[in-house]
C-alpha cells in the first residue's frame, strides 16, 4: 500500500486479530497424504465430534476416491455421504462426523481407477 507521499507502508498484522480468526475455525483438520499405490501416511486418525474435526485427503500425484461401507460423515443435506472423490494434485475434506454417530472405529478403502490396489486405513470417532 503506498501512502500520499508515494512510500510503501505495510500494514502490520495484530496479534490479536490472527488470535481471533483462528479462534473461529471449529475443530482440527487432519491432514491423510495418499500415495500413488493408494497407501496413505497415517494408517489410523482419531476425530472428535463435539470439536468439529474432519479429515482431508491429499493427493500430490493421482486421482483417488475415499469410501466408506459404514459413514460418520453426511453432506450439506444430512444424507450419508459415503465417497469422497480426491482429484489429482488436490484434496478433499470430509467435514465433521454427525453429531448423531456412534462413538467407534470407521475402516474406509482408499482406491485408484487405474489401480487395482486399495487400503484400508481406519478413524475413529469420539465424544
Amino acid at each position: 500500500m503506498k501512502s500520499a507521499s508515494g512510500r510503501s507502508h505495510r500494514r502490520k498484522r495484530s496479534h490479536k486479530s490472527k488470535m481471533k480468526s483462528l479462534r473461529s475455525v471449529p475443530g482440527d483438520t487432519i491432514s491423510v497424504r495418499l500415495r500413488d499405490n493408494c497407501d496413505v501416511d497415517c494408517e489410523w486418525v482419531n476425530l472428535r465430534k463435539k470439536k468439529g474435526d474432519q479429515m482431508r485427503w491429499i493427493s500430490k500425484g493421482k486421482a483417488f476416491n475415499i469410501h466408506f461401507d459404514d459413514t460418520p460423515f453426511a453432506d450439506e443435506l444430512g444424507n450419508e455421504q459415503h465417497d469422497f472423490p480426491v482429484p489429482a494434485r488436490g484434496f478433499i475434506d470430509s467435514g465433521p462426523p454427525v453429531l448423531g454417530v456412534p462413538d467407534q472405529d470407521y475402516i474406509y478403502t482408499v482406491s485408484r481407477e487405474a489401480l487395482a490396489m486399495s487400503a484400508d486405513p481406519g478413524l475413529s470417532v469420539k465424544e
